[in-house]
């Protein structure tokens, strides 16, 4: 993914970065290629911004297979495109977890203003990985909204949220 961002911010010859984004869509495109792999394609072809990649997003977040939208809801975030904050959204309330994660993580990436009262209840949650990366969204969107809730975390969170809320507000 590293070249990809570099390509984009046109720090890497367009050649290189035209081949690796060949070689990234011939994985994606392969039926033969274990998930993990297309998902790993996918996550690190989002830090391109045309039709073909959010096309790719899209499929990957249609796909049946679970890991597969987790990874559309990473590059989601990683698009830097305001076009999948509704998708973004409606993931915060989903029931797993994992997915939970993901797209908390990618409301901080999109600096999303709307998911902030989503993102102060999942700090509420029970657990502590989703709750660890909605303190660090709230840091990455913030407004006055976020900046109390983190202010609050510090005064009255456990050790761990106080310190990760300090750190956020230094966003």
């Amino acid at each position: 993914w590293r070249f990809l961002f570099m390509a984009e911010c046109e720090e890497l010859h367009e050649r290189y970065a035209q081949m690796i984004r060949e070689a990234l869509e011939q994985i994606i495109a392969n039926a033969n290629e274990p998930v993990e792999v297309v998902r790993r394609a996918v996550e690190s072809i989002a830090f391109i911004n045309d039709d073909r990649v959010r096309r790719i997003i899209a499929d990957a977040y249609a796909h049946s297979d679970p890991r597969m939208r987790l990874s559309a809801v990473f590059a989601m975030g990683r698009s830097a495109e305001q076009v999948w904050a509704e998708n973004i959204l409606g993931e915060l309330e989903n029931q797993e977890a994992d997915m939970r994660y993901e797209a908390a993580r990618a409301s901080g990436e999109l600096q999303l203003k709307r998911a902030v009262p989503q993102l102060i209840k999942l700090v509420q949650g029970a657990d502590r990985e989703v709750q660890s990366v909605s303190i660090w969204a709230l840091g990455q969107i913030g407004g006055k909204q976020a900046r109390k809730a983190l202010e609050q975390m510090v005064e009255q969170g456990d050790d761990e949220q106080s310190a990760a809320a300090s750190e956020a507000l230094q966003e």
